[in-house]
Protein backbone atom coordinates (compact mmCIF):
# COMPACT_ATOMS: atom_id res chain seq x y z
CA UNK A 1 0.00 0.00 0.00
CA UNK A 2 1.28 3.49 -1.12
CA UNK A 3 2.00 5.99 1.78
CA UNK A 4 -1.23 8.63 2.19
CA UNK A 5 -0.91 11.75 4.29
CA UNK A 6 -3.40 12.65 5.88
CA UNK A 7 -4.08 16.62 7.33
CA UNK A 8 -6.97 18.18 9.32
CA UNK A 9 -5.89 21.85 7.83
CA UNK A 10 -4.68 22.34 11.44
CA UNK A 11 -1.69 23.49 10.88
CA UNK A 12 -0.04 20.11 12.33
CA UNK A 13 2.34 17.75 10.31
CA UNK A 14 0.43 14.82 8.92
CA UNK A 15 1.18 11.17 9.32
CA UNK A 16 1.14 8.54 6.89
CA UNK A 17 -1.31 5.70 6.39
CA UNK A 18 -1.06 2.49 7.97
CA UNK A 19 1.48 0.05 5.60
CA UNK A 20 3.64 -2.77 5.46
CA UNK A 21 6.99 -1.95 6.26
CA UNK A 22 10.03 -4.67 5.31
CA UNK A 23 7.52 -7.21 5.31
CA UNK A 24 6.33 -6.71 8.88
CA UNK A 25 2.43 -6.18 8.60
CA UNK A 26 1.02 -3.14 10.48
CA UNK A 27 -2.64 -2.98 11.86
CA UNK A 28 -5.38 -1.31 9.86
CA UNK A 29 -7.97 -0.31 11.72
CA UNK A 30 -11.41 0.11 10.32
CA UNK A 31 -11.28 3.71 10.64
CA UNK A 32 -8.43 5.82 9.26
CA UNK A 33 -6.96 8.33 12.08
CA UNK A 34 -4.40 10.16 12.66
CA UNK A 35 -2.65 12.53 15.14
CA UNK A 36 -2.37 16.05 13.79
CA UNK A 37 0.22 18.74 14.64
CA UNK A 38 -2.06 20.51 16.90
CA UNK A 39 -2.78 17.99 19.28
CA UNK A 40 -6.08 16.48 18.12
CA UNK A 41 -7.31 13.90 15.95
CA UNK A 42 -8.89 14.49 11.98
CA UNK A 43 -10.51 11.67 10.53
CA UNK A 44 -10.88 10.53 6.73
CA UNK A 45 -13.00 9.22 4.49
CA UNK A 46 -10.71 6.35 2.22
CA UNK A 47 -13.31 6.89 -0.40
CA UNK A 48 -12.29 10.51 -0.60
CA UNK A 49 -8.74 10.09 -0.41
CA UNK A 50 -8.30 7.52 -2.92
CA UNK A 51 -10.12 10.01 -5.46
CA UNK A 52 -7.44 12.66 -4.50
CA UNK A 53 -10.24 14.70 -2.08
CA UNK A 54 -9.81 15.84 1.32
CA UNK A 55 -12.72 15.98 3.08
CA UNK A 56 -12.15 17.26 7.08
CA UNK A 57 -14.32 16.18 9.59
CA UNK A 58 -13.38 18.47 12.48
CA UNK A 59 -9.41 17.97 14.21
CA UNK A 60 -10.81 17.86 17.60
CA UNK A 61 -8.00 19.99 18.85
CA UNK A 62 -9.29 21.28 22.11
CA UNK A 63 -11.95 23.90 20.18
CA UNK A 64 -14.82 22.06 20.11
CA UNK A 65 -14.92 20.81 17.16
CA UNK A 66 -12.81 23.52 15.12
CA UNK A 67 -9.63 24.04 14.34
CA UNK A 68 -7.77 26.48 17.13
CA UNK A 69 -5.64 27.82 14.10
CA UNK A 70 -9.34 29.45 13.01
CA UNK A 71 -9.78 31.63 16.72
CA UNK A 72 -6.11 32.19 16.05
CA UNK A 73 -6.69 33.58 12.57
CA UNK A 74 -10.26 35.97 13.51
CA UNK A 75 -8.31 37.09 16.47
CA UNK A 76 -5.09 38.72 14.11
CA UNK A 77 -7.77 39.35 11.49
CA UNK A 78 -8.94 41.86 14.37
CA UNK A 79 -5.81 42.88 15.15
CA UNK A 80 -4.43 43.64 11.77
CA UNK A 81 -7.70 46.03 11.00
CA UNK A 82 -6.50 47.62 14.54
CA UNK A 83 -2.94 47.79 13.06
CA UNK A 84 -3.80 50.06 9.80
CA UNK A 85 -5.81 51.73 12.11
CA UNK A 86 -3.21 53.04 14.39
CA UNK A 87 -0.62 53.42 11.89
CA UNK A 88 -2.79 55.80 10.15
CA UNK A 89 -3.50 57.99 13.50
CA UNK A 90 0.53 57.72 14.12
CA UNK A 91 0.85 59.01 10.36
CA UNK A 92 -0.28 62.16 11.55
CA UNK A 93 2.36 62.68 13.37
CA UNK A 94 4.06 64.76 10.80
CA UNK A 95 0.80 67.46 11.81
CA UNK A 96 1.53 67.36 15.40
CA UNK A 97 -1.49 70.21 15.82
CA UNK A 98 -3.79 67.36 13.58
CA UNK A 99 -2.70 64.45 15.42
CA UNK A 100 -3.45 66.44 18.97
CA UNK A 101 -6.94 67.14 17.61
CA UNK A 102 -7.73 63.30 16.41
CA UNK A 103 -6.55 62.17 20.16
CA UNK A 104 -8.05 64.58 21.82
CA UNK A 105 -11.43 63.32 19.68
CA UNK A 106 -10.84 60.09 20.29
CA UNK A 107 -10.31 60.59 23.95
CA UNK A 108 -13.06 62.85 25.26
CA UNK A 109 -15.33 59.56 24.80
CA UNK A 110 -13.63 57.82 27.52
CA UNK A 111 -16.22 54.85 28.73
CA UNK A 112 -16.77 53.30 24.85
CA UNK A 113 -12.98 53.90 24.65
CA UNK A 114 -11.98 51.79 27.43
CA UNK A 115 -14.74 49.23 26.32
CA UNK A 116 -12.91 48.85 23.08
CA UNK A 117 -9.74 48.61 23.68
CA UNK A 118 -10.90 45.59 26.00
CA UNK A 119 -12.99 44.13 23.32
CA UNK A 120 -11.59 44.63 20.00
CA UNK A 121 -7.27 44.90 21.31
CA UNK A 122 -7.12 43.03 24.84
CA UNK A 123 -9.30 40.41 24.08
CA UNK A 124 -8.33 39.69 20.71
CA UNK A 125 -4.69 40.17 21.83
CA UNK A 126 -5.06 37.79 24.74
CA UNK A 127 -6.48 34.88 22.35
CA UNK A 128 -4.02 35.51 19.74
CA UNK A 129 -0.91 34.97 22.16
CA UNK A 130 -2.20 32.40 24.06
CA UNK A 131 -2.76 30.04 20.88
CA UNK A 132 0.26 31.26 19.20
CA UNK A 133 2.37 30.55 22.21
CA UNK A 134 0.53 26.93 22.25
CA UNK A 135 1.64 26.37 18.85
CA UNK A 136 5.41 27.73 19.37
CA UNK A 137 5.94 25.69 22.90
CA UNK A 138 4.41 22.84 20.79
CA UNK A 139 6.45 23.35 17.10
CA UNK A 140 9.55 25.42 17.69
CA UNK A 141 11.04 27.98 16.16
CA UNK A 142 13.61 26.17 14.23
CA UNK A 143 13.55 26.11 10.21
CA UNK A 144 11.86 22.89 9.48
CA UNK A 145 14.01 20.53 6.43
CA UNK A 146 10.55 20.09 4.84
CA UNK A 147 7.82 21.98 3.74
CA UNK A 148 5.62 22.93 6.61
CA UNK A 149 2.02 22.31 5.68
CA UNK A 150 0.83 25.90 5.45
CA UNK A 151 3.32 27.93 2.60
CA UNK A 152 7.01 27.46 3.16
CA UNK A 153 9.30 26.26 5.91
CA UNK A 154 10.99 29.97 5.88
CA UNK A 155 7.55 31.60 5.80
CA UNK A 156 6.81 29.69 8.81
CA UNK A 157 10.13 30.54 10.26
CA UNK A 158 9.83 34.18 9.85
CA UNK A 159 6.52 34.16 11.23
CA UNK A 160 7.33 32.45 14.34
CA UNK A 161 10.24 34.74 14.88
CA UNK A 162 8.43 38.27 13.86
CA UNK A 163 5.38 36.94 16.40
CA UNK A 164 8.30 36.77 19.21
CA UNK A 165 9.49 40.07 18.18
CA UNK A 166 5.61 41.45 18.43
CA UNK A 167 5.42 39.66 21.53
CA UNK A 168 8.17 41.41 23.19
CA UNK A 169 7.28 44.78 21.46
CA UNK A 170 3.72 44.86 22.85
CA UNK A 171 4.56 44.41 26.67
CA UNK A 172 7.31 46.74 25.87
CA UNK A 173 4.63 49.33 24.45
CA UNK A 174 2.02 48.53 26.88
CA UNK A 175 4.14 48.41 29.90
CA UNK A 176 5.62 52.48 28.66
CA UNK A 177 2.89 54.36 27.28
CA UNK A 178 -0.06 53.22 28.66
CA UNK A 179 -2.23 52.71 31.99
CA UNK A 180 -2.57 49.11 32.25
CA UNK A 181 1.45 48.58 32.36
CA UNK A 182 4.06 49.99 34.77
CA UNK A 183 1.46 52.25 36.01
CA UNK A 184 -0.94 49.88 37.04
CA UNK A 185 1.75 48.01 38.45
CA UNK A 186 3.46 51.48 40.42
CA UNK A 187 -0.55 52.18 41.99
CA UNK A 188 -0.70 48.70 43.17
CA UNK A 189 3.02 48.58 44.72
CA UNK A 190 4.37 52.20 44.97
CA UNK A 191 7.01 50.55 43.94
CA UNK A 192 9.73 53.65 43.54
CA UNK A 193 11.79 52.33 40.89
CA UNK A 194 8.33 52.62 38.62
CA UNK A 195 7.96 56.76 40.17
CA UNK A 196 7.81 57.81 36.45
CA UNK A 197 4.93 56.44 35.86
CA UNK A 198 2.81 57.62 39.08
CA UNK A 199 0.49 59.58 37.45
CA UNK A 200 0.12 57.47 33.92
CA UNK A 201 2.09 55.83 31.45
CA UNK A 202 4.19 58.17 29.31
CA UNK A 203 1.68 58.82 26.77
CA UNK A 204 -0.14 62.01 27.80
CA UNK A 205 -3.43 62.47 26.04
CA UNK A 206 -3.53 66.35 26.31
CA UNK A 207 0.33 66.59 25.06
CA UNK A 208 -0.22 63.83 22.77
CA UNK A 209 2.73 64.60 20.47
CA UNK A 210 5.51 65.08 22.32
CA UNK A 211 4.64 62.59 24.94
CA UNK A 212 4.65 60.02 22.09
CA UNK A 213 7.96 61.27 21.36
CA UNK A 214 9.37 60.51 24.56
CA UNK A 215 8.42 57.14 24.60
CA UNK A 216 9.91 56.46 21.31
CA UNK A 217 12.69 58.52 20.25
CA UNK A 218 14.05 59.79 23.87
CA UNK A 219 12.68 57.08 26.12
CA UNK A 220 16.27 56.91 28.43
CA UNK A 221 17.74 60.53 27.85
CA UNK A 222 15.40 63.84 26.64
CA UNK A 223 18.57 65.62 26.56
CA UNK A 224 20.51 63.07 25.13
CA UNK A 225 19.52 61.99 21.57
CA UNK A 226 22.05 59.90 20.62
CA UNK A 227 21.78 58.22 23.87
CA UNK A 228 22.45 54.32 22.91
CA UNK A 229 19.60 53.96 25.20
CA UNK A 230 17.48 55.89 23.01
CA UNK A 231 18.48 54.61 19.78
CA UNK A 232 18.04 51.00 21.18
CA UNK A 233 14.38 51.93 22.17
CA UNK A 234 13.89 53.84 18.68
CA UNK A 235 15.09 51.17 16.36
CA UNK A 236 13.15 48.15 18.29
CA UNK A 237 9.87 50.28 17.28
CA UNK A 238 11.52 50.19 13.90
CA UNK A 239 11.84 46.48 13.77
CA UNK A 240 8.31 45.87 15.36
CA UNK A 241 7.06 47.88 12.06
CA UNK A 242 8.96 45.68 9.83
CA UNK A 243 7.77 42.32 12.26
CA UNK A 244 4.18 43.46 12.37
CA UNK A 245 3.78 44.22 8.80
CA UNK A 246 5.21 40.62 7.65
CA UNK A 247 3.50 38.94 9.91
CA UNK A 248 -0.02 40.47 8.89
CA UNK A 249 0.71 39.66 5.50
CA UNK A 250 1.60 36.09 6.01
CA UNK A 251 -0.44 35.42 8.48
CA UNK A 252 -3.58 36.53 5.99
CA UNK A 253 -2.51 34.41 3.31
CA UNK A 254 -1.71 31.08 5.93
CA UNK A 255 -5.54 32.35 7.58
CA UNK A 256 -7.12 31.66 3.97
CA UNK A 257 -5.44 28.36 4.26
CA UNK A 258 -6.60 27.83 7.62
CA UNK A 259 -10.15 28.28 5.82
CA UNK A 260 -9.81 26.51 2.76
CA UNK A 261 -10.39 29.75 0.66
CA UNK A 262 -7.46 29.01 -1.00
CA UNK A 263 -5.72 25.42 -0.31
CA UNK A 264 -1.97 25.14 0.19
CA UNK A 265 0.03 25.11 -2.90
CA UNK A 266 -2.90 26.04 -4.92
CA UNK A 267 -2.59 28.60 -8.01
CA UNK A 268 -4.89 30.66 -5.59
CA UNK A 269 -2.47 30.38 -2.82
CA UNK A 270 0.54 31.70 -4.77
CA UNK A 271 -2.15 34.55 -6.70
CA UNK A 272 -3.03 35.37 -2.07
CA UNK A 273 0.62 35.42 -1.42
CA UNK A 274 1.72 37.67 -3.84
CA UNK A 275 -1.09 40.41 -3.46
CA UNK A 276 -0.38 39.97 0.09
CA UNK A 277 3.64 41.34 -0.84
CA UNK A 278 2.36 44.37 -2.89
CA UNK A 279 -0.06 45.29 -0.31
CA UNK A 280 2.69 44.66 2.39
CA UNK A 281 5.15 47.30 0.82
CA UNK A 282 2.19 49.59 1.42
CA UNK A 283 1.77 49.05 4.82
CA UNK A 284 5.64 49.16 5.83
CA UNK A 285 5.46 52.83 4.03
CA UNK A 286 2.76 53.65 6.43
CA UNK A 287 4.31 51.92 9.43
CA UNK A 288 7.90 53.67 8.48
CA UNK A 289 6.34 56.63 7.85
CA UNK A 290 4.14 57.19 11.42
CA UNK A 291 7.49 55.60 13.26
CA UNK A 292 9.41 58.29 11.72
CA UNK A 293 6.99 60.80 12.94
CA UNK A 294 8.06 59.98 16.09
CA UNK A 295 11.81 58.78 15.99
CA UNK A 296 12.68 62.28 14.20
CA UNK A 297 11.90 64.14 17.69
CA UNK A 298 10.01 67.16 18.54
Amino acid sequence: MNSEEHSCQCGGHPAAAPRKNAGIPVPILAEESHQCGCGGHGHHSSENAHAGHHHHEGCGCGGGGVCPRKYHSVAGLILAAWLLVHFVISFLGFWPEHYQTLISTIHRYKTPLIAIEILFIGVPLLVHIGYGLRFLLREGITLPREKHHYATATRFFWQRVSAIVLLLFVVFHVATLHQWGFHLVYKLTHWSALQRYSEGGIFVPDNAYASTVEGVSSFWNASDPSNPGNVIVVTFYLLAVLAAVYHLANGIATSAMVWDITPDDSPAANRLWSYCKVAAIGLLVLGAGSWWAFARGV
